[in-house]
């Protein structure tokens, strides 16, 4: 198998042009799940949070399930037990 290397600075934008290409072409609950765990990795990305802003907006049809989603993934399983979700 054939391995070409890459920088963490172009592996970021090749991702970014994914998540905006999802985006795109009506692919929001994907990119939800994706950005959600990207912003998880990175917390201090604001260009993620406005993705996944926009991604909600996107997939407004799905917005409470993908919302609730997405809370549960980013709450560990102490924090689920304390809240109201």
């Amino acid at each position: 198998m054939l391995t070409i290397g890459a920088s963490d600075e172009q592996l970021d934008v090749f991702n970014e042009v994914w998540y905006v290409m999802l985006l795109n072409t009506g692919q929001a609950i994907e990119a939800i799940e994706v950005i959600g765990k990207r912003i998880k990795m990175m917390e201090g990305a604001p260009f993620m949070w406005r993705l996944l802003e926009r991604g909600y907006a996107n997939g407004r049809e799905a917005g409470s399930y993908c919302w609730r989603a997405f809370i549960a993934a980013t709450m560990d399983e102490e924090e689920m037990h304390h809240s109201e979700f």
